[in-house]
């Protein structure tokens, strides 16, 4: 655990990705079978693999007892004031751990033990008696490390396309296959103990562990298209939603797990649509949208929005709130992986499902040209949907990446003139750059309500020049990583729509938000107000709320903050 410890610091401390692969290939050699597949999934950032459905559930206030108890030399209230100043759990248990007498290294399998135990513990008192028996010996670094691992805060620069590589290169094999196993098994632990021993063809389909999203591209009006094989279809105003299926059969029940677009579980938000999921015939993996939807159409997303985020959900909510999840592609069919398979075959397989009411399939329609394009975008805005989405019916699905066999056809709805209030570092090749932005529209008080963050739309020679601006302009850092700065730096901003929001401020949020400018020739004192927010809102949501009373509310849900 000692290298690891060292491989995790020598990954921070370089931006380089070709030196992090690396340094990532020239490590996993030095491990034996055992420990070669636990380290390789911690350094995704996990204890486990992606497949493995268990979390440690180890909060702040244990990790602070087991603190409290190894520096007990130190007054309770500077242990969490040290906590509160750093952020970050792993770096401050290895700073106060530092000249003490206890340098206890376990190997990366002992670790890996001891958090599978700490996994399977249900109760606290179990767990902090694991934390306690685990942590205080530990040196430095590998405390470090061992502590990110189990709050989830590893952060080493290291995506899974780099450790892929790193594997690749390690082995001596295609980086091709290596994505082919992962995408197949789930776990990268398996991945790379399969490579050492050039057994990447006997992994096997596992469901229940999400595959990577195909990505979509943006078609800008008057872009030369393949008419001939374009489809489209109307770009739907809910979520991204991954579908996995096990038919039932003698002995066991039906299974199906659906995934969001971060790949988190949210089965039980929409338990309905699992329900009819689970009547179809043969197992599967689908890629679709998950809808409101009521009367034959589909409901705005601030509608949706109530369900998101839920672990489970009462029926009066699924009465008020329901859903259908719409099948627009297909992954996996009867066991067999088919994204390489062109996109008219794997439409076709979909035509050929026996669907259950409440699943639906999306329609696809086929432009003759430009002209007719814009037709069909009309259509769509018409039909309250965001756009539209361009497919090539001849292109495979592509896991994780974004080219041109997808592509998104929208417009910005609207676009509001706000200013900074508060910024912190990007991440990539734009950490340590102040590139992330929450900003803010002016109240009818005069005071400023926050509305939303946005992380792209400037160059990066203007991410340079405005880390200048808000590093002078900053007022307070919270956490080491967030500025709240002085509110002088006016931006446009457009968005796809407006949602209500108990996280900020102003009652709102805007979704998908980018900078369109800076606006350096507006004042503070012009930019936009509450009020046109809740205008806005009204009419791109549908929400029949007269702006008064709407604009109350959102005074009302910033005051009970």
């Amino acid at each position: 655990m000692k290298d690891f410890a060292a491989l995790c610091a020598a990954l921070r401390a370089t931006r380089a990705t070709s030196r992090k692969v690396e340094l990532v290939a020239s490590y996993l050699p030095t491990l034996d079978d055992a420990s070669l597949p636990i380290a390789t999934r911690f350094l995704t950032g996990r204890p486990f693999a992606a497949r493995d459905e268990r979390t440690l559930s180890v909060g702040w206030a244990s990790l602070l007892r087991t603190a409290t108890a190894m520096f007990a030399d130190l007054d309770p209230e500077i242990l969490r004031a040290s906590f509160r100043a750093i952020g970050d759990m792993g770096e401050t248990f290895g700073l106060l751990q530092r000249g003490r007498a206890r340098a206890a290294t376990p190997s990366v399998v002992e670790v890996g033990d001891a958090l599978e135990r700490l996994a399977a513990a249900r109760k606290a008192a179990d767990k902090q008696r694991l934390l306690d028996g685990l942590l205080p010996g530990l040196d430095p670094s590998v405390l470090k490390e061992t502590v990110k691992l189990i709050v989830g805060a590893q952060r080493i620069g290291l995506s899974a396309l780099l450790l892929e590589q790193a594997i690749a290169r390690a082995s001596d094999l295609p980086l091709d296959d290596v994505k082919r196993a992962t995408l197949l098994c789930g776990d990268l632990g398996e991945v790379a103990l399969r490579a050492r021993h050039g057994a990447l063809g006997g992994a096997a389909l596992a469901l229940f562990h999400p595959l990577g999203f195909q990505l979509a591209g943006t078609y800008t009006a008057g872009d030369a298209l393949p008419w001939e094989r374009i489809l489209a279809e109307e770009k739907l105003d809910g979520i991204r939603g991954q579908a996995h299926v096990a038919p039932a059969y003698p002995g066991a029940t039906a299974r199906v797990a659906l995934f969001s677009r971060s790949l988190d579980d949210v089965t039980g938000a929409f338990p309905e649509i699992a329900e009819r999921l689970a009547r179809l015939p043969i197992s599967l993996v689908a890629d679709g949208e998950i809808l409101a939807f009521a009367a034959g159409r589909a409901l705005p997303f601030a509608r949706l929005q109530r369900r998101l985020g839920r672990k489970k959900v009462d029926e009066e909510l699924i009465r008020e709130v329901p859903s259908t999840f719409v099948l627009y592609d297909v992954l996996a069919w009867n066991g067999v992986l088919v994204i390489d398979r062109p996109l008219r075959e794997r439409r076709a397989l979909l035509e050929s499902l026996p669907l259950p009411d409440g699943v639906l399939l999306s329609a696809a329609t086929r432009p003759r040209d430009a002209d007719d394009l814009e037709k069909l975008f009309e259509r769509a805005l018409a039909n309250g949907n965001e756009g539209l989405m361009l497919k090539d019916e001849l292109q495979p699905y592509t896991p994780g990446k974004r080219g041109r066999g997808w592509l998104k056809y929208k417009k910005a709805r609207a676009t509001l003139d706000v200013v900074v209030t508060a910024v912190e570092p990007g991440h990539g090749r734009r950490a340590g750059l102040l590139s992330d932005v929450t900003f803010a529209v002016r109240a009818a008080d005069g005071s400023l309500r926050n509305i939303g963050k946005a992380y792209s739309g400037l160059s990066d020679t203007e991410i340079l020049e405005t880390t200048k601006t808000f590093r002078r302009l900053t007022e307070t850092i919270y956490g080491g990583r967030v500025r709240a700065v002085r509110p002088e730096v006016v931006l446009e901003v457009a968005f796809d729509g407006i949602q209500r929001s108990a996280r900020h401020k102003s009652g709102f949020a805007l979704r998908f938000p980018r900078i369109v400018r800076l606006r350096p020739d507006k004042p503070v004192a012009e930019i936009d107000t509450l009020e046109r927010v809740v205008e806005l809102y009204a009419l791109l949501a549908g929400d029949d709320t007269p702006p008064e009373a709407a604009a109350t509310r959102a005074a009302d849900a910033s005051d009970a903050e």
